[in-house]
């Protein structure tokens, strides 16, 4: 993930809402459609339904997606019940140089609704050109006493169209440390990716053996 307390605070301290539209640096390409803007929500969704700025952005989940209840071309990163008048801030950030710019949306320490002990972290990520989207989860706990402990990892199109992360759907409690999903488009939306590039794992090969073992070693941030 980039920095998650790098960008511009978007004014969301306000429980179950939605911010105003948020205009993108760039078109991004989401179930074969295009869109420029999108807007945001306090309890961890993301839509570019822009009919639901301001709007009260619902806090009750009692169904999986695909959701008739929910707003169609979605991001749920995950969907789940959190306040930010608790703690944290939500930022948006834009990184990168054209045609492979990314938008950078982070949820940074924020409260669980009810159990305000418990604090929320994770990122969405928007690449221009190849239109994937990424989400880095740095922490996500269960309140396991309200809403059921319920939360939705996925996105979606409309009521009958939705890709979640397995296991990660209603009715299922999980939690989730330093994880990271990645949805790459195919068919129309599927841009070409960047050239030139060298793909791995930047870690600190703390017993010098050349090989990543998660039992000691470590990531390096931001490389």
């Amino acid at each position: 993930p980039d920095p998650f307390n790098v960008g511009q605070p978007i004014g969301l301290q306000i429980d179950d809402i939605y911010s105003g539209v948020v205009q993108l640096p760039f078109n991004f390409c989401f179930y074969d459609s295009s869109f420029s803007e999108l807007v945001i929500g306090s309890n961890g969704i993301v839509t570019f339904d822009t009919s639901q700025a301001n709007q009260f952005c619902a806090w009750n989940i009692s169904d999986s997606i695909p959701d008739v209840t929910l707003p169609p071309f979605t991001i749920l990163a995950p969907y789940q019940d959190i306040d930010p008048t608790i703690s944290g801030s939500i930022r948006t950030t834009v990184a990168g140089t054209a045609p492979y710019r990314r938008f950078i949306i982070s949820y940074d320490d924020i409260g669980m609704f009810s159990c305000t002990n418990l604090r929320f972290s994770e990122q969405i990520i928007l690449y221009e050109t190849s239109n994937i989207i990424d989400i880095h989860i740095m922490e996500k706990p269960v309140c396991a006493t309200w809403n059921g402990g319920a939360a939705i990892l996925g996105i979606q199109k409309n009521g009958t169209t939705a890709q979640a992360v397995p296991g990660y759907n209603f009715p299922g409690q999980w939690t989730a440390n330093l994880e990271s999903w990645r949805f790459q488009p195919d068919g129309p939306c599927a841009g070409p990716l960047p050239q030139n590039l060298i793909v791995g794992k930047s870690f600190v090969d703390v017993d010098q053996d050349c090989n990543y073992d998660p039992a000691i070693d470590y990531p390096i941030a931001n490389r």
